[in-house]
């Protein structure tokens, strides 16, 4: 049962993070003002990093209790620091370069971006990998 929950998880986390990251937010930054956009997108992505983060703490403590292997566990810990990273410094730092230095800025951005589609990715390979190892 708790299996299912895990997969349950961090498939829901998969999707909304493909949906948010890939549907909403560029439609937003099309339609809207560039500064309407990015407040509204500011006001949603904290929620969004927490929510990853404690899907991901779940799923590493259902993997202490029930041993899914080393690359598991190494996913895990990989998406847990990215997203840390993500909600102690790069959205901190962001923000108060976006009203500084908007060329710095835009250099922590694109490694927002990147981190965000480096836990998308183990996101969907943890998934897979529990489904496999059933």
């Amino acid at each position: 049962m708790a299996q299912k929950i895990v997969v349950f998880l961090l498939s829901a986390y998969f999707g909304i993070s493909i949906y948010f990251s890939f549907i909403i937010a560029p439609i937003l930054f099309k339609v809207l003002d560039k500064k309407l956009a990015g407040l509204i997108v500011s006001k949603i992505f904290p929620s969004y990093f927490w929510t990853g983060l404690i899907v991901f703490i779940v799923s590493l403590i259902y993997y202490i209790k029930n041993s899914y292997g080393f690359i598991f566990y190494v996913l895990l810990i990989v998406a847990i620091i990215l997203i840390v990273a993500q909600i102690f410094y790069i959205l901190p730092t962001s923000q108060m370069l976006k009203a500084t230095n908007y060329n710095e800025f835009l250099k922590l951005h694109l490694w927002s971006i990147i981190f965000n589609i480096i836990v998308i990715f183990i996101n969907g390979a943890a998934v897979f990998y529990i489904i496999y190892k059933s």
